[in-house]
């Protein structure tokens, strides 16, 4: 942690800093190594007694800021109106007056305890200083965490992009693949029908064609029934007639000898029966 000087070397910087006045030039060297408060005041002093010097002779021009010991009080005047500045520079002029006036009516013991509640103070402004540093560097450390926080949020936005334009390309590839299958779904439901429609068209025409088998075979049946009917029927009228035959036979082979007259019904018989 960086320690700043006290508010008095901060003044004495600010005096060295800005062009000093002449009374202050014009003092010993002696003067310029005494503190700072002493050095003020004699410079105060010196102006004060050089300005009543003069009043006595002819009046002078107005000090200088820088003449006057109070050039911390000048101010950006080119951000001030024409009024302001007048007042400003009356301010000024009485500045030197006020202060010759303050320290003249002050004895040793308000100088003494008027620096040591300035030395308090600037103890004061220390720690507050201190304080203060140690709350910038803090924030500065919760600055920086929330820095890389926030960047690591902006990579894992940046990822998480990415990835949903990833996702978007899949999906839309995904989707076109089922377009796809729906379009190829619907060409094979509609062949699917067709075949369904040629299906049944077949087991119609096998149906029909199964009743008409079944009408023939029932008309075979039918007519196997008969013709075995008829069959037993002729069948029947060939034994009858093989009957009479051999009884026709037998009555024209009156007189003949018995062995060759039953050859001779077997060879009729033979030949009747083919």
């Amino acid at each position: 942690m960086t320690l700043y000087g006290s508010s008095s070397d901060v003044r004495e910087s600010r005096w060295c800093g800005s062009p000093q006045p002449a009374s202050l030039s014009a003092l010993p060297p002696s003067a310029h190594s005494a503190p700072l408060h002493q050095r003020h005041h004699s410079a105060i002093v010196t102006k004060s007694s050089s300005v009543l010097g003069s009043e006595t002779k002819e009046p002078v021009p107005a000090p200088s800021p820088a003449d006057s010991g109070v050039s911390e009080l000048e101010r950006d005047q080119h951000e001030y109106s024409t009024a302001d500045r007048l007042r400003s520079h009356d301010v000024r002029l009485r500045a030197p007056r006020l202060m010759l006036q303050s320290y003249g009516g002050r004895t040793r013991d308000e100088r003494d305890a008027e620096l040591a509640r300035v030395r308090r103070d600037r103890a004061l402004l220390r720690q507050r200083l201190e304080d203060t540093e140690w709350s910038l560097c803090q924030r500065a450390g919760e600055i920086s965490l929330l820095k890389t926080q926030l960047k690591d949020a902006q990579n894992e936005q940046t990822a998480k992009g990415h990835e949903y334009l990833t996702l978007k390309a899949d999906c839309r590839q995904l989707r076109e693949a089922m377009d796809k299958k729906d379009k190829e779904i619907m060409r094979l439901r509609t062949e699917s029908d067709e075949k369904d429609k040629s299906v049944k068209r077949l087991q119609g025409e096998v149906d029909r064609l199964t009743k008409n088998l079944m009408d023939n075979v029932t008309d075979l049946t039918k007519t196997k029934e008969s013709s075995k009917n008829e069959i037993e029927k002729l069948k029947t009228e060939v034994k009858e007639l093989r009957q009479e035959l051999s009884d026709v036979s037998l009555s024209g082979y009156e007189g003949i000898e018995c062995g060759r007259t039953m050859r001779g019904i077997y060879d009729v018989c033979k030949t009747n029966e083919y």
